[in-house]
């Protein structure tokens, strides 16, 4: 479902992408739990980045933003319970934390980096 709404995305449907990805997210927080697994948090820290995403090329900086925030959290959790992110949120740690700089500064959304296949 995560790709079928970065697809969404990429063709513009924007609010459609959104409303899936959400979906996603919520099968993850319900598989979460109480032990809170190394598996979960890491698929929950990349659903978050992908949200942010969307918000991104969708020009919504709250959307970017509170994705990429949440994205970052999951991130921290992992760090602190001293359980290093998986090959998911390890990944894409870099554009999350740059992202989230430009959050701060104010930065276009243009300017916004997203995990590139390359």
């Amino acid at each position: 479902d995560s790709a079928q709404a970065q697809a969404f995305g990429d063709r513009g449907r924007y609010r459609e992408a959104e409303v899936l990805q959400r979906e996603v997210i919520a099968l993850y927080t319900r598989r979460l739990g109480k032990e809170r697994e190394v598996r979960e948090l890491n698929r929950l820290a990349t659903a978050y980045f992908v949200l942010g995403n969307i918000g991104a090329d969708a020009n919504n900086r709250t959307l970017a933003c509170g994705g990429y925030r949440d994205s970052k959290a999951f991130i921290s959790e992992l760090e602190r319970a001293d359980r290093a992110p998986a090959s998911g949120a390890a990944r894409i740690r870099k554009f999350v934390d740059r992202n989230l700089e430009r959050c701060t500064r104010g930065d276009s959304l243009s300017e916004f980096e997203q995990e590139s296949d390359d």
